[in-house]
């Protein structure tokens, strides 16, 4: 049974581009020069990409489990992430490259989830970052 998944995204003072893609590179959904977009009925094991001109795009990788993983990245300013479960951490998954997850002073990171919300080994909030756990 397939399963499918709504999605918002909520970007403060930004413009860029959301897309959601299936394992295969098909684009299911793609969403330009927003701040804020609700992408929905998209497919549990999707990749959810966030870019925005000369910066590192943010990927996020959606598996079947409805766990969103954040490894490998630096937040360094205004972010929410977003999903059923959340786990973040250097060696949360196999799906991206390993890393730390950092975040920097002076940036604020919101993780909602319906379910969970894990910090792992390899995630650091520098003093002067602020990062909030909330119920989705």
């Amino acid at each position: 049974m397939k399963r499918w998944m709504n999605l918002f995204f909520l970007l403060w003072g930004t413009a860029c581009t959301i897309m959601a893609a299936t394992e295969d590179g098909t684009c299911f959904s793609s969403v330009e020069n927003v701040s804020a977009a609700a992408l929905e009925k998209v497919p549990q094991s999707s990749s959810v990409s966030v870019d925005k001109h000369d910066y590192k795009p943010y990927v996020a990788r959606v598996q079947d489990d409805g766990v969103v993983y954040v490894q490998n990245r630096t937040f360094t300013s205004t972010h929410t992430v977003t999903g059923e479960n959340i786990v973040a951490g250097e060696k949360v998954t196999t799906a991206q490259p390993q890393g730390k997850v950092v975040v920097k002073s002076g940036a604020n990171v919101t993780m909602k989830a319906s379910g969970t919300t894990t910090l792992e080994a390899g995630f650091e909030c520098e003093k002067g970052g602020v990062l909030e756990i909330a119920p989705l």
